[in-house]
């Protein structure tokens, strides 16, 4: 059997495993968020040494007793290199990361399973999604049921929830959708939405901002001045655009719903790709690392034959 499939059906879900060069599997979980902010804290801090540190996340995280009953055994770079690993899964690195591993989360979420669980939480806060998820199928949609009935008694919701079309065919795809409702709700909120934005492009000029900056008092002048350095500050990389048009001399021009869209989804695509590039480089550091903590136990063992 494959070791990392061996290791699986030991352990369970959930379970890494840092294959070693001499064949070696060390399986380990991740920390928890917490714990991981705590012992990088710990690492910078430089409080404590970094070996004692190192030996603490080991034992706490790998798997196989064996293994962290005789950590003092092992050869050296071993526990170094699995706690890396296991700082570096627990974790992203840098905000790209963190963007794109929302990303896949996000593609995760979008599923009736878990809006439904979501449904049941809204009726009865005192459930985790956790214990949601342990139930098994006529139990949780049983909690579906009463929770959809307390909710409509409450007018949260307007009709039972639905997976067929308007025609009464089912979905293939409703297992991938947002729950459906038989009638749209009394107020159309796209319609509403469309009437109120039918104005494309709002155009501020100067002068417009020098009559509004007249009005201000001397305190109030100088709050203004605070607030807005701040204010520039903080929304630098949103309104970059918008700022640059200023500094021309241009008209404000807003841009539409849809270019704001687009320009989102351009931004994504730039940070996928960051993303998958930043996983390479780390895969080939890592496997850099590797490289150089099997020649360094070579190195070892040589000088220990020849004593």
């Amino acid at each position: 059997m494959n070791p990392k499939l061996l290791l699986r059906e030991l352990y369970g879900k959930g379970t890494y495993v840092t294959s070693l060069p001499d064949g070696q599997n060390i399986p380990w979980t991740p920390l928890s968020i917490g714990d991981f902010l705590y012992y990088d804290r710990l690492f910078g801090s430089g409080q404590y040494p970094d070996t004692y540190i190192e030996n603490e996340i080991f034992r706490k995280c790998v798997r196989n007793p064996v293994l962290t009953k005789q950590i003092d055994r092992l050869h050296a770079g071993i526990v170094s290199t699995v706690v890396y690993n296991i700082m570096q899964f627990s974790s992203p690195s840098n905000v790209q990361e963190l963007q794109y591993t929302l990303q896949v989360s996000r593609f995760n979420a979008d599923t009736i399973m878990h809006d439904l669980s979501n449904l049941v939480i809204q009726a009865y806060p005192s459930y985790k999604p956790e214990e949601l998820y342990a139930m098994d199928i006529e139990t949780f949609m049983l909690r579906v049921a009463t929770a959809e009935r307390k909710l409509m008694k409450a007018g949260l919701l307007q009709q039972p929830i639905t997976f067929e079309s308007a025609d009464g065919q089912t979905q293939d795809s409703a297992l991938k959708s947002q729950p459906r409702k038989a009638q749209p709700p009394p107020v159309n909120v796209a319609q509403q939405y469309k009437k109120q934005s039918s104005v494309k492009q709002t155009i501020i000029t100067n002068d417009d901002i020098t009559e509004a900056q007249t009005a201000y008092t001397g305190h109030e002048r100088a709050d203004k001045m605070v607030i807005e350095d701040k204010m520039v500050k903080e929304t630098m990389g949103v309104y970059d655009d918008y700022l640059k048009q200023i500094r021309e001399g241009k008209k404000l021009q807003i841009k539409t719903p849809e270019e704001r869209k687009t320009d989102a989804l351009v931004r994504t695509e730039a940070n996928r790709k960051t993303c998958i590039e930043l996983a390479k480089k780390r895969k080939t550091a890592e496997q850099n690392e590797m490289d150089r903590l099997a020649k360094q136990r070579k190195v070892t063992r040589s000088v220990k034959r020849k004593r």
